[in-house]
């Protein structure tokens, strides 16, 4: 309630956000919320964490950063881009292995040691924590070099998804999240990888230093933590922490 009356106390403004690409489908969802609510207008860039991360290193104008890893934040914060007492966990991201081709069953990821497997969609690790939990997988299934030959490396999950969407792969490791925004059915063709063989993907958002003047960032900030804000980001598959 708190927040609520701080949002609604507040006069418009305009911010700019920095978001890994995992986190559009939910985030759009947010905006809109917190616009209707407020009046603020909220402009989002999409892509790897990583190339945003580069971006604000470089200047960007962005006022908050939504990673989809904990490191990137806070590397953020040690270096004065960001400030520390604003960074916060906003979902812990879940990964999935999605095929679009008819026939193909993914459950238990026995798929990735057939022979029917020519190519494999999967962010790449240097850009995207989801390319890293990918990776994980791989190892932690013992699928990580056999199958190495025949990945199809994205710059981004949105590009991921993409490749599998459009049956240009076999199969692809994309979230969870992206999955239910696009309405794709769980069946045999989606298999929700078991949270033990990844390390989870905390995702956190961050506060930059160039705009501890913005009322509507900060608001926006908290806004993110609200009640109604952990109930859309869980909607979309997402787990959240108390």
């Amino acid at each position: 309630m708190l927040v609520c009356s701080i949002l609604q106390s507040a006069s418009a403004g305009t911010l700019y956000v920095a978001s890994a690409s995992n986190f559009k489908p939910a985030l759009e969802q947010l905006i809109t919320l917190f616009s209707q609510q407020t009046g603020h207008s909220v402009h989002a860039t999409y892509g790897s964490s990583g190339k945003l991360f580069l971006q604000i290193q470089h200047g960007a104008p962005y006022d908050l950063f939504f990673s989809a890893d904990t490191h990137k934040p806070l590397r953020l914060v040690q270096t004065s881009y960001a400030e520390k007492e604003f960074q916060r966990t906003y979902a812990i991201g879940r990964l999935a292995l999605w095929s679009n081709k008819s026939g193909v069953e993914l459950q238990n990821g026995k798929f990735l040691h057939s022979k029917q497997l020519t190519r494999l969609a999967l962010a790449d690790e240097k850009l995207a924590p989801y390319g890293v939990a990918a990776e994980q997988t791989l190892k932690s299934l013992s699928a990580h070099q056999s199958t190495r030959n025949r990945w199809v490396v994205a710059h981004s999950v949105i590009q991921a998804f993409h490749f599998v969407s459009t049956g240009n792969v076999d199969a692809g490791f994309v979230p969870v999240s992206y999955l239910i925004s696009q309405g794709i059915a769980f069946d045999e063709q989606v298999w929700i990888v078991p949270d033990l063989l990844y390390s989870p993907v905390r995702q956190d958002m961050v506060l930059l230093t160039r705009s501890q003047g913005n009322p509507a960032a900060i608001q926006f900030w908290q806004f993110i933590q609200s009640a109604q804000a952990k109930a859309a980001i869980t909607s979309y598959g997402y787990g959240i922490m108390e």
